[in-house]
């Protein structure tokens, strides 16, 4: 909701809350890792998504098969945010 008003800032804040409140529950952690990666992409903050989507996508690879959608998502994400701040390799 944030997001479609133009708001990334606020929704990053509040997804950075969220991650450290659920230190005791790794799987919803690296689900709102997962959201505040897009919400910074969305934001515009490409190199910050970029290293937060390939550290979830490391996440999800330790229990998930690499060709899951939530794999591929954080590794499509992770190539566009880079080349977005120029370092597409």
């Amino acid at each position: 909701m944030l997001l479609d008003s133009d708001q990334p800032s606020q929704a990053i804040r509040l997804l950075e809350e969220g991650v450290i409140r659920t230190v005791h529950d790794p799987y919803l952690q690296l689900r709102l890792r997962h959201l505040l990666a897009a919400a910074q992409f969305c934001g515009g903050e490409y190199t910050r998504a970029a290293a937060l989507f390939d550290l979830v996508g490391r996440g999800y690879r330790k229990h998930l098969p690499p060709n899951d959608p939530l794999v591929l998502d954080c590794a499509y994400h992770a190539g566009h945010a880079y080349a977005e701040t120029g370092k597409p390799d």
